[in-house]
């Protein structure tokens, strides 16, 4: 199997970011690449002083552009996406590798843990249909296949990865993950959930705005829909979830 590179997307992270390097080091990744989205604090410096590979973007491009701008950085590797507030367990690695054994296995979800202990909600779910939509957080600590996986901690086939053609780089933030997943699957691989490789996860770290963050997960929402089902169903969808707003005014 080929080596491991990791792919760290930044904005605002310079607090968090060196523990999260420190445990790929620790997990013995040594090619890891920080694609930094135009932070205004210190994260393109501590980036350099952490010895990595930086690629320091002048606009913020989102989540799927900047993992992207990672991935052509690691050719010929096994591609770990992420997030730089979260921090890998020392048998996470191990065990999400182990997987990847099996050759029609093209994505793994490592275990997403809050620093209290608790699985994410969030962290993988069956395939996003009009139907399963409000159930998005259904599954928490699962393992095998599923329908979609986090891109907080994320194991991608490097050829799989190429293959798919990479994240959509048109969500700027939230189910670029769900997007790739589902054209993985849609490829003749499956995606597979591994929580006892656990990723510790500090949630929030980057973006404190709910409002933002809020709009941003319904924009993505729209246009996977509008991409992945027919005109009827999208437009069911946007009617629904602005629905939905009026009880649920915010995501996490």
């Amino acid at each position: 199997m080929s080596s491991v590179g990791a792919v760290i997307v930044t904005y605002n992270s310079a607090r968090p970011l060196p523990r999260c390097v420190r445990s790929l080091r620790d997990a013995g990744v040594t090619d890891i690449v920080v694609v930094d989205n135009a932070s205004s604090d210190d994260s393109v410096a501590c980036a350099n002083n952490l010895g990595v590979t930086v690629v320091a973007s002048s606009t913020n491009q989102g989540f799927a552009a900047g993992c992207n701008l990672g991935a052509v950085r690691l050719p010929n590797h096994t591609l770990l996406f992420i997030n730089p507030d979260a921090w890998l367990s020392p048998q996470a690695l191990t065990r999400s590798l182990a997987r990847l054994q099996d050759k029609q296995v093209g994505v793994v979800g490592l275990g997403l843990t809050s620093p209290a202990g608790q699985a994410e909600e969030d962290s993988h779910g069956p395939e996003v249909t009009l139907g399963e939509l409000w159930r998005r957080r259904a599954q928490t600590n699962t393992s095998g296949d599923t329908g979609w996986v986090s891109g907080g901690a994320m194991l991608v086939r490097g050829d799989v990865f190429a293959t798919v053609g990479g994240f959509d780089g048109d969500y700027f933030l939230y189910w670029e993950d769900v997007d790739l997943c589902k054209r993985v699957r849609t490829a003749g691989y499956t995606v597979v959930s591994e929580p006892s490789a656990k990723v510790w996860h500090e949630r929030g770290a980057s973006l404190a705005q709910l409002g933002q963050k809020t709009r941003y997960y319904d924009q993505s929402a729209d246009r996977y829909f509008r991409k992945h089902y027919a005109t009827p169903i999208w437009l069911t969808q946007r009617f629904l979830r602005r629905l939905h707003r009026w009880f649920t005014p915010q995501v996490r």
